[in-house]
């Protein structure tokens, strides 16, 4: 018959021995428990927003093209845009786009135009607004009782909020607001044959960087060409900078998990005088070597599982979304995030084991300096 290693007569001599000192086994799974969750919540925030922007970055243009002046943005004549992009060989569905930054009651918010043409081609998932109407995002909450939004840009203009976008689609337009094509206009100070920018797909991805040079040709005017995956790379880049900040003042976590390592190098030694009188009423090194192995995972793998809980608790409990408002400065509600399996097993695999392989490897030297130790030594050097 096989024994389970929790009812081993070793593994319950371990947890009454941890019972003798209750305390001071609590501090030292608190302190484990926490270094875990600090380093999981940094891990889970940098792949839950990479996440975030690689399922964005598959939804949005293959390229956007910009007319740029000295000053830097500049609208570009729509018509005169598309007439110049259409003979260019593999581009496909190119679209004039009306969008720009106004500002609203509690902030600066996105503006995009749409018109009958995109709710004729499907890509809309909200109800089309009429000229003095709008559609907004999940963070943009008019005041109760006022369904009225003003909004304030080239000419300040005050709007009937007709619905909100999906609460699933927060991550890309928590703070936008979808308005008529000719409103949008109006805010942003441009002609009836002007737009913002031009979008556009491929027929193969693998052409994207031999068309930009042709596109940039393509104008008579000085243009932006950005791709997805730059536009993708760049918001790598800034999520990596962020939570690299984050980490760096979780420091002090690193600063706890040395002290848990230096308190078990300390109880190893205060111990002594006991694991020489284990020894010598015949206690063999092996077994003192897992009693304080079971003695670890006993504290250890507990601190670890709560600490990777509380660490996804904090980020994916429903409603929890005082980290991204942290992160982003949101005034209004801001977004949840979400993670996929793999993301979350990698990232509360890694913590674990960034906080664990130090705890256990501290573990384990304790035991190994009994197991090899004199008898003769351990009682005369004991307490």
């Amino acid at each position: 018959m096989i024994r389970k290693p929790w009812t081993a007569p070793l593994a319950v001599w371990a947890a009454r021995d941890l019972m003798r000192q209750p305390g001071q086994a609590l501090l030292l799974f608190c302190a484990l428990a926490a270094v875990v969750a600090l380093m999981a919540l940094v891990l889970l925030i940098d792949m839950a927003l990479s996440t975030a922007c690689r399922r964005l970055a598959a939804q949005t243009p293959a390229i956007v093209v910009r007319r740029v002046n000295s000053g830097g943005w500049a609208p570009m004549p729509a018509a005169e845009a598309l007439a110049r992009i259409r003979p260019v060989a593999g581009v496909l569905r190119p679209r004039a786009r009306v969008w720009g930054v106004v500002r609203g009651p509690d902030g600066p918010l996105t503006v995009i135009g749409v018109n009958e043409e995109a709710g004729r081609e499907g890509r809309m998932t909200f109800q089309m607004p009429r000229p003095g109407q709008a559609c907004v995002g999940p963070g943009i909450l008019p005041p109760p009782g006022v369904a009225r939004l003003p909004l304030w840009g080239r000419q300040p203009m005050d709007f009937e909020v007709i619905g909100h976008f999906p609460k699933n689609s927060s991550m890309a337009a928590h703070d936008v607001v979808a308005v008529h094509a000719d409103d949008a206009r109006r805010l942003l100070g441009l002609t009836a044959e002007q737009a913002s920018d031009l979008a556009l797909e491929v027929f193969h991805e693998e052409e994207v960087q031999a068309l930009v040079p042709v596109l940039a040709a393509a104008f008579d005017w000085p243009v932006q060409v950005v791709t997805r995956q730059e536009q993708l790379v760049r918001q790598q880049a800034d999520i990596a900078r962020r939570t690299g900040m984050i980490l760096v003042g979780f420091a002090p976590a690193l600063l706890a998990l040395a002290l848990v390592v230096a308190a078990l190098g300390a109880e190893g030694r205060r111990k002594r005088g006991e694991i020489g009188l284990l020894k010598a009423l015949g206690w063999t090194g092996g077994e003192l070597l897992q009693l304080q192995l079971y003695r670890g995972m006993l504290v250890g793998l507990p601190a670890l599982t709560a600490g990777v809980a509380c660490a996804y608790g904090v980020l994916f409990w429903p409603g929890a979304a005082w980290l991204a408002r942290w992160l982003f400065d949101w005034t209004g509600p801001a977004p949840g995030l979400y993670l996929s399996v793999q993301g979350a097993a990698g990232g509360l695999a890694l913590s674990a084991i960034l906080a664990g392989v130090p705890f256990l490897a501290a573990v384990f030297w304790t035991g190994w300096q009994a197991a090899a130790g004199d008898p003769s030594d351990c009682i005369e050097g004991g307490p």
